[in-house]
């Protein structure tokens, strides 16, 4: 078409800003393949720009097609002269499990400690600083993620702590270190000082501050009882937050407080009814307090809407493990850990026989089930 070629170079630009707000507008209402096919023709008619050559792998991420997103994020060394191509790159790696392929990309950006290499960096958007922290921080929760696969517990739990004090917001950091056991209790304390120590230097307003700090100390449960937290979430309006509540009301199981455990676990569950880590606490509850039918139920509601996830079917062996059926229970706790290996260390669990942790009755879970057991458990099966 006249005036839309070569010879026209700001009807073309303005073409190419039209199509990438297009990729972007797609991926925000979920249409993936809409958002990869516009990022397809972007790279054409800017003849594999870097910013295209990027989004372009970010919709073939988003739909699966990690091969080619590398394809893509290899042309003109994208992947190692931009930093946040070497991310998506070493997601893509993770994914297919290439996980030397992960640790070489992300070593070229950042030295072992976790800090940039002394390299000119090259950015896509035109905020560098931001792009730059949020890409450091996402390759070195990437490598605590690698290295946490490779049984590597103490260099994970560094990379995760060097990822929060880059990245104070960082949560899925945060969330490793805790559901995970990356950290004892003298550690979980030092955390909480360094993440107080790293709002107080963020440059985020004070209302920010109190609002991280606040969810931090529930998280980290810091805190010296349930009026204090009541009062203090009430302030920033998370009194009735479910991932408050949860962790409020998992600290009342792990002090044996199973009334009041209870009472705020429904709360949150005529909130958000399947809300992950507070049906873990729910389902140690039921097993707790002996509820059969409620765990039947549960599990069999778990199941249906989530047969991919292993909270499901930690329901079901926790319900075969209440009626007394250790070998099945074992089996479905098997299939949970397939499903998610780091579940083991996530669970919330059950029995609470004298333990004063959740964590600390995961053993003792894991002793009564016999789940050091190797046998393999069928997949697709229904219970």
């Amino acid at each position: 078409m006249a005036g839309q070629g070569e010879d026209n170079p700001a009807a073309k630009e303005k073409l190419i800003r039209t199509l990438r707000k297009s990729v972007k507008d797609y991926i925000c209402k979920l249409d993936h393949r809409s958002a990869l096919f516009w990022a397809e023709r972007a790279v054409t008619v800017s003849k594999g720009h870097v910013h295209d050559l990027y989004w372009l792998s970010h919709c073939l991420f988003l739909t699966g097609q990690f091969h080619r997103a590398i394809h893509f994020l290899e042309k003109e060394n994208a992947f190692k002269n931009h930093i946040l191509c070497g991310y998506l790159y070493a997601k893509c790696q993770v994914q297919l499990k290439n996980w030397k392929e992960a640790i070489d990309i992300i070593d070229h950006f950042l030295n072992e400690s976790g800090s940039l290499k002394k390299q000119k960096l090259q950015f896509l958007s035109g905020e560098p600083e931001s792009e730059q922290t949020s890409a450091h921080s996402g390759l070195l929760l990437v490598r605590g993620q690698i290295f946490e696969t490779l049984e590597l517990r103490d260099r994970a739990a560094e990379s995760y702590q060097v990822a929060l004090r880059l990245d104070v917001t960082c949560y899925e950091a945060l969330d490793a270190l805790l559901s995970h056991n990356l950290l004892n209790a003298e550690e979980e304390s030092q955390c909480m000082a360094l993440l107080s120590s790293q709002l107080a230097a963020s440059g985020l307003s004070s209302e920010e501050t109190s609002f991280l700090h606040i969810i931090y100390t529930v998280k980290l449960k810091k805190y010296k009882n349930e009026e204090e937290v009541r009062k203090k979430c009430a302030s920033v309006a998370l009194a009735d937050d479910p991932e408050i509540l949860s962790s409020v009301a998992e600290n009342h199981y792990n002090q044996r407080q199973l009334t009041a455990s209870m009472k705020l676990i429904q709360k949150v569950l005529a909130i958000d009814p399947y809300h992950p880590r507070t049906i873990l606490v729910y389902l140690a509850l039921l097993v707790e307090m002996k509820e059969k039918n409620d765990l039947f139920k549960l599990a069999h509601q778990l199941i249906d809407h989530y047969p991919r996830e292993a909270l499901s079917w930690y329901a079901v062996a926790c319900y075969y493990y209440l009626i007394n059926r250790g070998e099945t229970a074992r089996q479905y706790y098997s299939r949970a850990t397939v499903l998610d290996r780091n579940f083991c260390t996530r669970s919330a669990l059950l029995p609470c026989t004298g333990e004063t942790t959740i964590e600390q009755s995961t053993s003792s879970f894991a002793r009564s089930i016999s789940l050091t057991s190797t046998a393999s458990v069928r997949r697709g099966n229904r219970w």
